[in-house]
């Protein structure tokens, strides 16, 4: 099972309501949201299937081989800490914006989500990782 709990949409709610509760409150709720962690860690469980995930498409391969260390820091930290893949997400705004550069994909991200000024160029980073896959470069 390990952390593939917190890809459920229950965690990403539970974990977007942690941080909408003011630090000042989150010690009184702790116990709180504890039990509902479980709660959903325990429900993942039960709704698992028992075999391994699928192998990825024919043609993918690791994203991350190759990256900086920096690029692999963010995509590891978005998806361990938030339950949110980007790759993914930058290749299905691909697919959905189709973006024709890098810039251009990057510019959509932002409509979307926020980017932290240290998070601009690993994520660019991805972004042209993402780009070369389509292109059938990578």
């Amino acid at each position: 099972m390990a952390e593939e709990y917190r890809t459920s949409p229950q965690w990403q709610a539970l974990n977007r309501i942690w941080k909408a509760v003011p630090l000042s409150a989150r010690e009184g709720v702790k116990a709180d949201f504890k039990t509902v962690t479980d709660f959903v860690k325990e429900a993942y469980a039960r709704s698992a299937p028992e075999t391994q995930a699928p192998a990825a498409p024919q043609g993918e391969t690791n994203f991350l081989a190759g990256l900086s260390p920096q690029a692999r820091k963010l995509a590891l930290t978005e998806l361990t800490r938030n339950g949110f893949d980007v790759y993914g997400f930058l290749a299905e705004l691909l697919r959905e914006t189709r973006a024709q550069d890098a810039q251009e994909l990057f510019d959509a991200y932002l409509t979307r989500r926020d980017v932290e000024d240290e998070q601009v160029e690993p994520l660019m980073e991805i972004i042209r990782a993402c780009m070369a896959r389509r292109e059938g470069r990578a």
